[in-house]
C-alpha cells in the first residue's frame, strides 16, 4: 500500500540505488507507524475512552495501520506545521540542591 517513488517500481539496476529506495520505504513505513503511535496514545489519553476500553480491547491495538491514508494520488507533507497531537504535559523543574 505504501511506496516510495515511481509507485514502489525499482528503477534503477544498480544495487546501490535499489538500497536506496527500499531504505527510504522502510522510513516512510517506520514514520507512518510513529505517526499512528502517537494518535492512539492520544486517544487512549482522553477520559471518553477510559471506560469504553476494556483490558482485551487495549491489548488489540496495534499502530500497524493504514485506512486513513489515501491509496491513489500523492501527499504532500506540510513541514512548516505539526500534527494536531496533544502536547505533553509540562514536567516540573528539578529543585535545585541546598547551597552547604
Amino acid at each position: 500500500m505504501i511506496f516510495f517513488g515511481k509507485s514502489g517500481e525499482l528503477s534503477s539496476n544498480r544495487r546501490d540505488q535499489q538500497e536506496l529506495s527500499v531504505l527510504a520505504l522502510h522510513l516512510l513505513q517506520t514514520a507512518l507507524v510513529f505517526v499512528n503511535t502517537l494518535m492512539i496514545q492520544d486517544m487512549l489519553a482522553d477520559p471518553e475512552w477510559a471506560d469504553v476500553l476494556t483490558d482485551e480491547d487495549k491489548r488489540a491495538l496495534t499502530p500497524l495501520f493504514w485506512v486513513h491514508i489515501q491509496p491513489y494520488g500523492e501527499v504532500r507533507l506540510n513541514m512548516g506545521s505539526r500534527l494536531k497531537l496533544a502536547t505533553p504535559a509540562p514536567q516540573d523543574p528539578e529543585p535545585e540542591p541546598a547551597a552547604a
